[in-house]
């Protein structure tokens, strides 16, 4: 199964990671950029779970809004800076840029939206890591505020996939990037526990030529469609809509992405 367009923790269990790379391969899902400008309007003040380089926090801001951008990862946090740095003075004014966890953290504002894209809920190890969060998102909410996130939709995978089906033995081809002079073949190979709902994902970077390949892996802890109003609910949010594709779309068997509203019960 192909997760190249999933976000999630960028550097588990050790092996080695480099930020440039995965920012290059990972460059969103189509359509979740609009998706997101969309669901921003009326807002003055927006969080960014999981903010990455800060692919969306320059949109956000040009857009007019006040965003904070909230990362656990200092690669990928400093990536974010830099490409802050490169907007128009009014737009780097309303960008604020915070290290934190997405499990346990603490600002002194409310905001009208808070968004999780491109399946970050997904980098949460446990359902109870998860509750955590959004527990922390109920928090942070303002009046008539907004919770959205999108993530992939993997239940016919997850009900019909074979896990001892692994993916072939060099990997399975996802991106060709270019980094410091180099042109890397990028190749993913995923491993699955069905029973944890876990997909443990490693990324091959191979360089064009003679050289010796770098390696990066992510970690997912998956949602069915099914436990998404759940989850919501023991963290004291009512789920409004998990009903759609990112193309506004309904649902239907075809779909790759489901996105999900929700607010304070």
């Amino acid at each position: 199964m192909a997760l190249k367009h999933a976000r999630a923790r960028a550097n588990p269990g050790g092996t080695a990671y480099h930020p440039e790379l995965y920012a290059l391969v990972h460059r969103g899902t189509p359509g979740d950029e609009r998706l997101y400008l969309d669901a921003a309007r009326g807002a003055q003040r927006i969080l960014e779970l999981g903010c990455g380089y800060g692919r969306l926090l320059g949109p956000l801001a040009r857009a007019g809004h006040r965003v904070t951008g909230l990362e656990l990862d200092r690669g990928l946090l400093a990536l974010a800076h830099a490409a802050i740095a490169e907007l128009a003075a009014p737009e780097h004014a309303r960008v604020t840029l915070v290290h934190g966890d997405m499990r346990d953290f603490a600002l002194a504002e409310h905001f009208e939206r808070v968004f999780i894209p491109f399946s970050g809920v997904y980098c949460l190890a446990s359902e109870a890591d998860l509750v955590a969060c959004l527990q922390r998102v109920r928090a942070h909410l303002a009046p008539g505020g907004t919770l959205v996130f999108d993530a992939y939709v993997i239940d016919a995978f997850h009900a019909a996939a074979d896990p001892q089906e692994d993916d072939p033995h060099d990997g399975e081809p996802v991106a060709s990037v270019a980094w410091r002079g180099t042109t890397y073949d990028v190749f993913e190979t995923t491993t699955w526990d069905r029973p944890a709902q876990h997909l443990h994902v490693t990324y091959r970077y191979q360089p064009r030529g003679d050289g010796t390949p770098l390696f990066g892996s992510i970690r997912h802890r998956y949602l069915l469609t099914s436990q998404v109003e759940g989850i919501c609910a023991r963290a004291g949010l009512r789920l409004i809509d998990a009903g759609r594709d990112l193309d506004g779309a309904a649902l239907n068997p075809e779909s790759d992405h489901m996105v999900c509203m929700a607010a304070p019960a």
